[in-house]
């Protein structure tokens, strides 16, 4: 597999060896896949470049699916704040 230059996002360990934050490294795309580090340089330019080319258009939300009648609590006639002539003592 090819080495690429990454950057590390974060101080610490980084594929076997400590790193600071924003040091460069070469690793393999394997490497670089579980590990918290950025593409570097024009590398991470031709990607961004090519990404943004092939990139699909976004697909539209589905609707939400109309629930069946079964699954629907009835409401009530009524609101339940008003009080109903039965309830009424007076």
């Amino acid at each position: 597999m090819s080495m690429k230059t990454y950057r590390a996002k974060a101080a610490g360990w980084i594929a076997g060896r400590r790193v600071a934050a924003g040091e460069e490294i070469r690793l393999t795309a394997a490497q670089a896949k579980y590990e918290p580090v950025e593409l570097a340089g024009a590398e991470a330019a031709s990607v961004a470049k090519s990404a943004t080319e092939t990139a699909k258009p976004a697909r539209k939300a589905k609707a939400a699916a109309k629930p069946a009648a079964g699954d629907v609590e009835p409401v009530p006639a009524t609101d339940p704040a008003t009080p109903t002539p039965e309830a009424d003592p007076a």
